[in-house]
């Protein structure tokens, strides 16, 4: 005698909630141990950063859009001047101005200012 789906259990209405149920609990407890979105950030800047402490000094080309090829140095971004080129471009350009011009960071980005120029 051929049995319906309802028979089965595979198409009771029953067994799909509780699948529902499993699977979300699963997609809960993974994403319960995916960090902080700041911490995978500052995570991946050192990988960055050390891999362009080991790769310093190597060139490679890169072909450029009238056919000739373009020589690009990896530099250490861990020595002084590089540094320094991090505060002024990536942290006060990028970070200080994303919300359109933020006004209570700019005393905070004319003393990280001030201070990379000390140190020049």
């Amino acid at each position: 005698m051929p049995t319906t789906p309802s028979d089965s259990g595979k198409g009771s209405p029953h067994s799909q909630p509780m699948i529902r149920a499993s699977s979300l609990s699963l997609l809960e407890r993974i994403g319960k141990k995916i960090p902080d979105p700041v911490i995978i950030f500052l995570g991946l800047y050192v990988i960055c950063l050390l891999a362009s402490v080991s790769l310093a000094g190597r060139e490679f080309t890169t072909p450029s859009a009238t056919g000739s090829d373009i020589t690009h140095s990896i530099r250490n971004m861990l020595e002084l001047d590089n540094i320094r080129w991090i505060f002024d471009n990536a942290l006060l350009q990028n970070w200080l101005t994303f919300g359109h011009g933020i006004r209570p960071f700019s005393r905070l980005a004319d003393h990280f200012r001030a201070s990379c120029l000390i140190f020049r």
